[in-house]
């Protein structure tokens, strides 16, 4: 079986018009490219082709040179102040300013933005001249003074402190001692001996009571209410302020066991059996 488009070669695929083809597709027929092109020619060879053509190109030149005169007017000092002056009063006018508040309030408007802005500010280029222009600024004398002054100002307002105390009350305080990550080797030699005994021993365990005060214990047991607490010279200086706190965490049904030296595997579960027994 032979193509049904007439070029001579043998038909292998048959296309969706039911007709049988040499190739996949009909335009790739070597008949039919022949017959498209010879009518091709044809069609550039009429007058009314050529002469369409004609007009094109001219019309380009004299698109060309009238660009070309715009720019030259353009450039020139007098034009550029009137053009400035006539764009500054078009802006001013409140249409132009509610028409320009819609088109920048629309949302494919404000995400190209954030996107070029993205893309613009991500360039190695932009990068270097404002980190270097950022380094000129805060390396002057006057701008460190004016920068520690107005952070000064800032966390010394009342409202500022009450806000930074309230946060430290509600956790803060204890969740930034969670990552504490240079604890002393007597703590954790304490640590080790206490997994040993208790169930589930918890170093820097946190303690809140009603947003009103909270704390850290260095390790707890809250299966067994025990804390147990080194009292480091340098840590547990004001023992005023430590017995205060030890006092508020046992209102809350917690026992005490303080050490200045690190005791025994043997002292500390007598210790721990002592509280139990007590309790």
């Amino acid at each position: 079986m032979f193509c049904d488009y007439d070029c001579g070669q043998e038909a292998n695929y048959q296309l969706k018009n039911g007709k049988w083809c040499c190739s996949k597709s009909q335009n790739s027929c070597i008949a039919v490219r022949k017959k498209m092109s010879d009518a091709q020619k044809e069609a550039q060879n009429r007058l009314e082709v050529k002469t369409k053509m004609i007009e094109v190109q001219n019309s380009r030149e004299v698109s060309q040179k009238k660009s070309k005169s715009q720019r030259e007017t353009c450039s020139k000092l007098d034009v550029k102040e009137k053009m400035s002056k006539a764009a500054i009063e078009t802006w001013k006018r409140t249409e132009v300013k509610e028409k320009r508040k819609q088109n920048m309030n629309k949302p494919e408007v404000k995400e190209r933005k954030i996107r070029n802005m993205k893309i613009s500010l991500n360039t190695p280029q932009v990068r270097e001249k404002k980190s270097k222009s950022q380094r000129e600024t805060c390396s002057k004398l006057d701008v460190k003074e004016k920068m520690s002054k107005a952070s000064k100002e800032v966390h010394n307002r009342p409202e500022i402190k009450e806000k930074s105390r309230q946060r430290m009350l509600d956790g803060q305080a204890v969740y930034m001692q969670e990552f504490i990550k240079n604890p002393s080797k007597p703590q954790v030699e304490l640590f080790k001996m206490l997994q040993q005994l208790c169930p589930n021993p918890i170093m820097n365990y946190p303690i809140f009571y009603r947003k009103k005060w909270n704390y850290s214990i260095d390790i707890a047991d809250p299966k067994i209410g025990l804390a147990f607490e080194y009292d480091e010279p340098y840590w547990h200086k004001h023992k005023g302020r430590d017995s205060l706190r030890q006092r508020r965490i046992e209102e809350l049904g917690w026992k005490f066991l303080r050490y200045e030296k690190l005791p025994t595997l043997e002292q500390l579960k007598n210790d721990i059996m002592k509280k139990e027994c007590n309790g």
